[in-house]
């Protein structure tokens, strides 16, 4: 066998340390152009999201204002229905006194 010197180890270890640092360097372009891409993606994501929940809002409120209409209108509609009519005042009661007028009162007895 031969003998390995300290120069050619040197240049085994360089050459490896070069090929880790160029496949590192890579590793680390390919993460950061991945995480470019998910922000882009995750900020169109976001405005359409916020796009979706003001429509959603807006319709929400288009719901709440048509229902308390709604109701309004059908409270006073069956307030309205339901109420009662004052009722006529009944004739008053008329009672005659046979003899008819000028007629004395009877007499108060004495106590």
């Amino acid at each position: 066998m031969s003998d390995v010197t300290r120069e050619e180890v040197d240049a085994k270890v360089t050459a490896v340390k070069a090929e880790v640092y160029a496949r590192l360097a890579d590793f680390e372009g390919v993460v950061r152009t991945g995480f470019a891409e998910l922000r882009a993606e995750m900020a169109v994501l976001r405005a359409e999201m916020r796009a979706e929940m003001h429509k959603n809002t807006a319709d929400l409120i288009k719901w709440a204002i048509g229902l308390a209409i709604a109701v309004v209108g059908l409270t006073v509609g069956l307030l309205t229905y339901f109420s009662k009519a004052p009722q006529p005042q009944p004739a008053p009661i008329i009672i005659t006194i046979p003899g008819g007028a000028g007629v004395a009162p009877a007499p108060v007895p004495p106590k």
